[in-house]
């Protein structure tokens, strides 16, 4: 993923957290690569994704690193 032309200030899409796999080892999270989203400083866990879905229109919020609530509303009134 080239991080330097990532959308920021903004939501793009929605998905379903529904696993979190825990790596004793690098080797591991680097055989399980395709399955999670985990930077290489996060080797420890690997947050698995479902049901994603890209928004038509970005929606702009101001956010914060890693997971984080957002109200319902603000999804629910997109562009």
């Amino acid at each position: 993923m080239d991080h330097t032309v990532l959308d920021v200030g903004v939501i793009i899409g929605k998905a379903t957290l529904y696993d979190v796999i825990e790596y004793d080892i690098r080797t591991q999270f680097n055989r399980d690569r395709n399955r999670h989203y985990a930077g290489e400083d996060f080797y420890t866990y690997g947050s698995v994704i479902k049901n994603a879905q890209r928004f038509r229109y970005p929606i702009p919020y101001k956010g914060q690193l890693k997971f984080f609530e957002v109200n319902q509303s603000i999804l629910n009134h997109r562009r």
